[in-house]
């Protein structure tokens, strides 16, 4: 699934190539992805696109939205003629793969002749139409944490958090209504940062470390960004380049600590394979 730089990456590839169309139809072969009735924005204009952790919220301009979550292999595709075809998200191998095809369960057609469809191999996304007014009413996002790059996260927070539980680290930093937007990959990172072992107990943590980690999350986060995510399970950026950010990851998924030489090593914690260097994170 992608997580927040990601998403985020996706964003604002898409503000630079849908706002202003004009919504002429949705169609779609999966009931179940398509959540609402999308005669309320036929004749709508795109006016501004949006982001909430992992969701993605097209903003129209007759007080409408249209709420995407890619899940885990979801993926959008924009064919226009006036450019070549730009597609975000996990795409379906080969990268060029001519859409539609049999993962494309939902088709939005703008009024300029262009197109955006909604691929997703395991239909486990989902794009809802709602008011936009409602869109913060929504559960998920209702009970979403503070983002790692807003004001509300800070060492004060991450300390409240942190002495409430005997969890791993790791598993605290995962969890949606503690921290909004950080997964597998960058709470690796944030740890690694922080010289944080990932199954030290949360709230064993010293304020110095609590401190450190702080400021690991927000380095995650902002490298994500800068480096446009990273392309694990065939991630692209909707102009169909492939993000790097592996390429200059601490502790996901690499053999040896750029900091002291030592080896990443991984283990299971719930669930989930963490990174890290057990000679230098404690």
């Amino acid at each position: 699934m992608p997580e927040l730089p990601e998403v985020e990456t996706l964003k604002e590839g898409l503000k630079k190539f849908l706002i202003g169309k004009v919504i002429k139809e949705i169609t779609s072969d999966r009931p179940k992805m398509l959540i609402g009735d999308p005669k309320q924005v036929f004749g709508a204009q795109v006016k501004e696109i949006a982001r909430y952790a992992k969701l993605l919220e097209v903003i129209l301009d007759n007080q409408y939205s249209l709420l995407f979550h890619l899940k885990l292999t979801g993926q959008l595709v924009l064919i226009d003629d006036s450019h070549p075809k730009l597609a975000g998200g996990h795409a379906v191998p080969p990268l060029n793969t001519p859409v539609p095809n049999k993962s494309t369960h939902i088709t939005i057609s703008f009024e300029d002749g262009s197109r955006l469809y909604f691929n997703d191999l395991r239909q486990f996304g989902w794009l809802k139409i709602l008011k936009t007014e409602e869109v913060a009413k929504e559960p998920f996002i209702q009970n979403l944490g503070p983002e790692p790059l807003t004001k509300d996260f800070n060492p004060s927070y991450l300390t409240e958090i942190c002495k409430k539980t005997s969890k791993p680290i790791k598993t605290l930093l995962m969890e949606q209504d503690k921290i909004a937007g950080l997964g597998n990959i960058y709470s690796d990172e944030a740890l690694w940062w922080a010289k944080i072992h990932p199954k030290r107990k949360a709230n064993s943590l010293s304020l110095e470390e609590i401190e450190a980690l702080y400021k690991g999350c927000k380095k995650a986060i902002e490298e994500g960004i800068a480096h446009k995510g990273s392309s694990l399970l065939s991630y692209v950026t909707i102009e169909g380049e492939r993000g790097n950010f592996l390429h200059v990851a601490k502790a996901y998924q690499q053999k040896e600590c750029s900091r002291c030489g030592g080896k990443i090593s991984s283990l299971k914690i719930g669930g989930r394979t963490a990174h890290f260097c057990g000679n230098c994170q404690r």
